[in-house]
């Protein structure tokens, strides 16, 4: 029934529902427990199904309560300043010669220790965390870029992985454009990587600003594709 179109006024609906279920007493014995519990259920089908239901169970605020504890983790690390980039290179086969580096951020947590960026960057970029962690992976990238210069290595190119959400950030170009002329580098020995899904969130205002980003003779990589819509057309 709720799937059927429903007509208004000559004009036809679709309706999608997320349904949280709960059972008495086995999921709570008292009425704020059991509508507690049926929210759980309701989300965890808002965000991993659409248009369906679930029955509550207690792994689902168990996941819950692991990630609100990352979260806040996570922004204690940002205050605390947790976080190093370690430097994968880049090597000319021919040769042997290290032409590059990606710069690779990690989370140096004082109990759990080091955690892939797998782990927390989707929870940044869900929770508005990465512009603040990125500022960070920008300045500390670039910095680490003008020091080899400084010392001769001039010709090593340095990768930045960009996030997606970033690319279509008000002032983001601005932020760039600040940062390369403080650091007084050479720019196309700089280049950034944006995974080809976030960009397809998006298409046109990313389009726009990486045009930007290129009029500063910065390098632009798209990063994994292939894996998203491998559309030759938005290549």
């Amino acid at each position: 029934y709720l799937r059927r179109p429903w007509i208004i006024d000559q004009q036809e609906f679709f309706i999608s529902h997320s349904i949280g279920i709960v059972t008495y007493p086995e999921d709570g014995e008292s009425l704020s427990i059991l509508l507690k519990n049926s929210d759980v259920a309701m989300y965890f089908v808002k965000k991993n199904m659409k248009d369906d239901y679930s029955f509550y169970i207690p792994e689902i605020q168990e996941e819950n309560s692991k990630k609100i504890k990352m979260i806040n983790d996570l922004r204690h690390a940002i205050y605390n300043n947790e976080f190093t980039l370690f430097y994968q290179p880049i090597i000319d086969l021919n040769n042997g010669k290290i032409t590059g580096a990606e710069a690779l951020i990690r989370w140096i947590n004082p109990i759990k220790g080091m955690i892939s960026p797998m782990e927390f960057i989707p929870l940044a970029e869900e929770f508005g965390l990465i512009h603040d962690i990125e500022r960070w992976i920008l300045k500390t990238a670039v910095t680490q870029k003008k020091q080899w210069e400084d010392m001769g290595y001039g010709d090593i190119k340095i990768s930045i992985n960009i996030s997606g959400k970033s690319v279509t950030r008000a002032g983001f170009v601005n932020e760039i454009k600040e940062l390369l002329s403080e650091a007084k580098i050479e720019n196309d020995k700089i280049q950034f990587e944006v995974t080809e899904t976030a960009l397809m969130e998006d298409l046109n205002e990313s389009t726009k600003v990486l045009r930007e980003i290129k009029d500063m003779n910065v390098k632009i990589a798209l990063d994994d594709f292939g894996t998203g819509y491998s559309s030759l057309t938005y290549l």
